[in-house]
């Protein structure tokens, strides 16, 4: 690194005050003084250091201390294991030893230890712990590396070596990668969530921003700005938005993080499966841990990712509101509140900017919300608030809708909410929607949206993508109600989306050429990224227009479901 990028660099950190700086390589302590600048110039509060250690001395190490550096150290055991692996790097790191041990005391640190030779594993743990150091990661071969494959082969050697490791936890030494996955395996903790489609930030030696500290070994392609110049906001969300989790570990009840540089190194695209063989190691040392925490009298239960869903769902339901429709407003409102939603759920109406009438409606609606013929869930929240959409001049009727979805998603992803779900004004939605909508274990779950009409059968939101074949987006017809269907894509009158759609997409848009509504184009995009559209064609939704007027209160059999 340049010192003029060096320079621009500690600016920039000093300007955008991020929670911590670390240092990764190759081996960052041949860039010394290049660091040694930023730990004394930044305001940065933690600082953290990934070495090989082969560079380590009192020098370093004075820096390291007096800047409170969190250590970690690349150490896979015994010596024999270090050297093969590691270049006969275990001569050097023990010239320091009672210095690396005393840092980590009194500083923090620990040692980072890749398991590679599953016969060896607890005899190089165990090694590490009676040269001094109180604790050790274990770190899996990478589920993408050609290593796995090769070196990671003797499933049983690794069940018996890695189940003798944990006899050594305790008061004095952690096995820290046991203690972290016991904590988040009963809900303690959350995994930590990838830092390349999330919020990490690596910096190259050229001063180029990348998601994450591996994402130099990209190509230039997949920068989005540099110190100099800033964050390209549209690049970064384009690129962040790349990534998403493999169908595998999606549907998988372990549900780990994979690294997605490794996954683009090895494939040359996101989100391919790891190899089989990475999982069964991650499995095996899952299955060990909730067998050790059995032996404490620890009951941990592995669940699937749906029931992980719905364990604690926190729901924002967002309604649309056309000020030229209000007269559905009443019955609409009326069997609102009818509807199941989860205990936490926060409800907003999405109106104009300056649409008086509407709040008033509104007001005298949510005064008399409690009704004595209405029985609720016990322990339900529910917050009824407005949001308003800026209007423009130049707006038409699609401006106006997906800036409302945006402002929808945008809630939902700043609050703790793992569903946004959309129900329209003019749609009547059988009570039990949400429930069933979140059993369907799809990114996008939507209700059978009808056209308007009372009797009419038609149905508009099953739309299949036939644009190669000259036919735009046909409904798809061909099935029984009561079924789940695949689709293309649906509308947004009565659609539940997930968190991580939400975050993967990212936004609303709609287009002219090819005509195309904020609905579809969220469909489309979500499912480049792998998530799934699906339609319970037995929630069958009511459209209203103007012949409901006619009705007081609809009949309940006038709102079908089945299944």
């Amino acid at each position: 690194m340049s010192q003029e990028v060096l320079d621009q660099t500690i600016k920039y950190l000093n300007e955008s005050n991020p929670q911590g700086v670390a240092f990764f390589g190759g081996e960052p302590l041949t860039a010394l003084k290049a660091m040694k600048q930023v730990l004394a110039q930044t305001k940065v509060k933690r600082f953290y250091l990934t070495t090989n250690g082969t560079l380590l001395n009192d020098d370093v190490l004075d820096w390291l201390e007096l800047h409170k550096v969190h250590l970690n150290l690349s150490l896979d055991g015994t010596k024999e294991t270090q050297d093969f692996w590691r270049d006969g790097s275990y001569d050097r790191i023990m010239e320091n030893l009672p210095r690396i041990l005393h840092h980590m005391n009194t500083v923090s640190g620990q040692v980072l230890c890749t398991c590679v030779m599953e016969s060896q594993l607890y005899k190089n743990v165990k090694h590490i712990k009676d040269l001094g150091f109180k604790s050790v990661y274990i770190n899996q071969l990478d589920g993408y590396s050609s290593k796995v494959r090769n070196e990671l082969s003797k499933l049983h050697l690794f069940r018996e070596q890695y189940k003798k490791v944990l006899g050594l936890d305790s008061p004095t030494f952690e096995v820290s990668d046991y203690r972290r996955w016991r904590m988040i395996l009963r809900g303690d903790e959350k995994p930590g969530h990838c830092g390349y489609g999330n919020l990490g930030l690596g910096i190259s030696a050229s001063g180029d921003f990348y998601a994450c500290h591996r994402g130099p070994e990209f190509s230039f392609d997949f920068s989005f700005g540099n110190v100099f110049d800033g964050i390209d906001e549209a690049k970064m969300k384009e690129i962040r938005g790349a990534v998403f989790l493999p169908p595998k570990c999606e549907a998988c009840d372990i549900h780990f993080n994979q690294c997605p540089v490794s996954c683009y190194q090895e494939h040359g695209e996101f989100g391919v499966d790891p190899h089989e063989i990475h999982c069964a190691y991650e499995r095996a040392k899952v299955e060990l841990i909730i067998e050790q925490a059995a032996l404490d009298n620890e009951e941990i239960v592995l669940k699937s990712p749906l029931e992980k869903v719905i364990e604690e769902p926190r729901l924002i339901v967002g309604t649309m509101i056309d000020p030229h429709k209000l007269y559905v407003l009443p019955i609409f409102l009326n069997h609102l509140s009818k509807m199941e939603f989860p205990p936490v759920t926060d409800y907003y109406f999405i109106l104009d900017e300056g649409d008086f009438t509407t709040y008033k409606l509104l007001s005298g609606w949510k005064e008399g919300y409690l009704k004595p013929d209405v029985v609720y869930d016990e322990g339900m929240v529910r917050s009824f608030k407005t949001v308003r959409i800026p209007i423009h001049e130049s707006d038409s009727g699609l401006d106006r809708i997906t800036r409302g979805r945006q402002l929808m998603l945008g809630l939902a992803l700043k609050g703790n909410y793992t569903h946004l779900f959309f129900l329209d004004s003019d749609i009547i939605s059988p009570r039990q929607t949400v429930r069933d909508l979140m059993q369907l274990d799809s990114g996008i779950a939507g209700g059978l949206v009808k056209t308007r009409g009372i009797r009419r059968r038609s149905w508009y939101n099953t739309y299949i993508d036939k644009r190669d074949e000259g036919e735009g987006f046909p409904s798809k017809t061909d099935f029984k109600i009561g079924e789940v269907i695949d689709v293309d894509a649906t509308g947004c009158d009565c659609v539940l989306l997930r968190r991580d759609v939400l975050e993967a997409v990212g936004k609303y848009e709609w287009q002219r050429d090819p005509a195309m509504g904020e609905d579809m184009w969220f469909c489309l995009k979500a499912r480049e990224k792998g998530f799934k559209v699906r339609i319970h064609t037995g929630i069958e939704t009511r459209h209203l227009g103007v012949l409901d007027m006619a009705l007081k209160e609809l009949k309940a059999e006038d709102v079908n479901y089945t299944g």
